[in-house]
């Protein structure tokens, strides 16, 4: 089976699997649920490899029901198919923004790339209200777009005081040709429209990222969150003519959510 419709089979599986599921077991109680929202602003680049940066308006979802299957801005939604101890695993599917080429005038001819639908599968260990090791891999679910990449990370949380915690958060991904094509590669066609030399994306180490947060519990169910980003674009990507021709291989981001516990 390829990836490609490996993914389309992971998508069909958690369609039939969390109803079925939930059906089996007896109603949920409102213990069952443990749900935070949130929404803010975040200053980041306009576009992945930007130099320039905006303000942006992010939300923050984080929903689970009976640990079991779960929805987040973080993870996407997904089930945990497989648990044991601090063990999980299962698929998910989650959504990947595109990019306008009005943006920026440095896009002029390389035309938009579209937002995708991606499908895969995550392993974790440990608890995440302390330390947390996980991998994914995930399918680009789109004709436009059909790459595969594959994550591996971890995070921390450190206790500053009975209000407040850090939380530290690392990963670093590989990406296909595929995956990487749509924003990173130039083509012939818009080589010609852009100006910009072509460029042929290979297959590698795609970036390196580094995401502290701040949580400050302002009562029993508001909170604030600071939150801090820095990424690195690695060999595979950090060649294109898109970082090296007034592009930049460091990516800052910044921002600040206020957050309701139900």
């Amino acid at each position: 089976m390829t990836p490609r419709r490996y993914a389309y089979a992971v998508c069909i599986w958690m369609m039939l699997f969390v109803p079925a599921r939930a059906e089996d077991q007896a109603k949920a109680s409102s213990s069952d649920w443990d749900i935070t929202l949130g929404a803010g602003a975040a200053y980041r680049p306009r576009f992945e490899s930007g130099k320039r940066y905006r303000a942006f308006a992010v939300p923050n979802v984080d929903i689970s029901w009976r640990d079991t299957v779960f929805l987040s801005t973080e993870d996407g939604f997904g089930v945990n198919a497989l648990q044991y101890g601090e063990f999980s695993a299962g698929p998910y599917l989650q959504w990947s923004d595109g990019r306008n080429q009005r943006v920026s005038p440095r896009l002029n001819g390389l035309g938009d790339v579209e937002g995708v639908l991606q499908g895969g599968l995550f392993a974790r260990y440990g608890d995440d209200d302390r330390w947390q090791i996980f991998a994914k891999i995930w399918e680009d679910l789109s004709h436009d777009r059909s790459g595969t990449t594959v994550e591996v990370g971890g995070s921390l949380m450190l206790p500053l005081s009975a209000r407040m915690a850090l939380r530290l958060r690392a990963t670093g991904s590989w990406s296909d040709a595929d995956a990487l094509r749509p924003f990173y590669g130039v083509s012939a066609a818009q080589s010609a429209r852009s100006g910009l030399p072509i460029f042929n994306a290979e297959s590698g180490f795609r970036d390196f990222t580094f995401e502290p947060s701040l949580n400050y519990a302002l009562d029993a169910h508001w909170s604030l969150s600071a939150i801090g980003g820095y990424r690195r674009l690695l060999s595979a990507v950090s060649e294109s003519p898109l970082v090296r021709n007034g592009g930049d291989a460091d990516q800052y981001s910044v921002g600040l959510l206020l957050n309701y516990h139900f």
